[in-house]
């Protein structure tokens, strides 16, 4: 039987931010309730606890760029500030 997601780069997510896909999150989350309660899980303590250094890891990207970036509307006022500066300074 092979592994449900072998790969990390087949299970990250783009779209506002960074983060794992929904489904990958919750198998995460069985995973560790399996561990808990005692029942068979398809990975080893080990291994979860690499899992969620990686899901930690992206998080902390999501972060920086979180605060690295505007919403559109903040942005078109930035752009059309410097267009004014740099017109009246060629003017």
């Amino acid at each position: 039987m092979s592994e449900p997601f072998p790969s990390h780069s087949r299970v990250l997510v783009v779209n506002i931010k960074p983060q794992l896909s929904r489904e990958q999150r919750r198998w995460l989350r069985a995973v560790k309730h399996h561990l808990k309660t005692g029942k068979p899980a398809t990975l080893s303590e080990q291994q979860l606890k690499g899992w969620q250094s990686y899901q930690r890891s992206i998080e902390k990207v999501a972060n920086s760029v979180e605060k690295r970036t505007y919403p559109i509307e903040k942005n078109k006022t930035l752009v059309a500030r410097r267009k004014k500066r740099q017109t009246r300074r060629r003017g």
